[in-house]
Parts: structure tokens; sequence; C-alpha cells
């Protein structure tokens, strides 16, 4: 992410440029999955962002099919998944695209996972 914004680790008044859930970031990912889609190729994602179970389920409404995560993790990550159909982690994904900033993707994926 410090690369696609170009913004310093040690620059504290960038912290928003640093959360996976930017708007930014989750455009990133659904034109790679789109990209990926078109040539038959597999889009996963490994790591913290995979392992959180409210990003998990943002992934997953872009379009990734492949998550990757410590074992501690798969129990709550599936849980989440397993409470929302595709189609609707997929408008959720959609209104998350559209989003001015992180906080406000948070806020959405928060609430929508209340809303259960």
């Amino acid at each position: 992410m410090q690369y696609v914004f170009a913004a310093s680790r040690e620059d504290g008044n960038l912290d928003e440029y640093r959360l996976a859930h930017h708007p930014t970031i989750l455009r990133l990912i659904a034109n790679v999955v789109s990209a990926a889609r078109a040539r038959k190729k597999p889009v996963a994602v490994c790591g913290e962002m995979a392992a959180d179970p409210l990003l998990a389920s943002l992934l997953v409404g872009l379009g990734v099919r492949e998550l990757s995560m410590p074992p501690c993790a798969l129990q709550l990550v599936r849980q989440q998944l397993e409470q929302c159909a595709c189609a609707t982690l997929e408008k959720v994904a959609t209104t998350a695209l559209q989003c001015s900033d992180a906080a406000d993707v948070l806020s959405l994926i928060q609430s929508t996972r209340q809303a259960k």
C-alpha cells in the first residue's frame, strides 16, 4: 500500500493510506480480479487482510476466491463467510468501491455485519 500511495511508513499523518480497506486499494483489487477473470486466472490474497473476517468478506465480494491465512483465523473467517450469500457480499463490495475513504468502508462493512 505504501507504494500505491507513495506514502512513507514513518509519516504518522498518512495513517489512512496504510489501511487495507481504503477504497483505492479495493478498486485496485477489483481491477486485478477483473483482469484475471478475463484471462481465466485465479486471484489469491494472503496475510492480514485475508485473515480479518470483515475484510475477507469484502474480498469475496470483490471476486477473490482464494484466501490464505494462519490456521488460527480460519474458524472466524469461515463463520463470517457462511453468514452471507455471495450476492450480498458482492453488493456490499460494489458499494465499498464507491466510498470516499477508509472510514466510510469500515462503517459500511460493520453495519452490514450488525444487520445480520
